[in-house]
């Protein structure tokens, strides 16, 4: 599948290059996102995403799999820890 806008966007580009397979499974993104937290750790940067945003996603992929693995609706926060 492809996809053509009407308007083309800067990281057009960019996303059709991350539409492989990555030569990892921590994707494109992880190793960056990683480096950032060690200069917010190390550095004191300030952080793109709290810890409660980033849970926040976390729940959302769970809740995602546990739809899949029952097939029917679920809550968010619904699987056991």
């Amino acid at each position: 599948m492809e996809w053509n806008f009407d308007n083309p966007h800067p990281m057009d580009e960019e996303v059709k290059e991350a539409d492989t397979n990555p030569k990892s499974v921590y994707g494109f993104g992880h190793l960056d996102f990683y480096r950032h937290c060690l200069d917010v750790l190390e550095n004191g940067e300030d952080e793109l995403v709290s810890g409660r945003e980033g849970r926040k996603t976390v729940e959302i992929i769970e809740a995602a799999y546990q739809s899949a693995l029952s097939g029917g609706q679920v809550r968010m926060g619904a699987m056991t820890r």
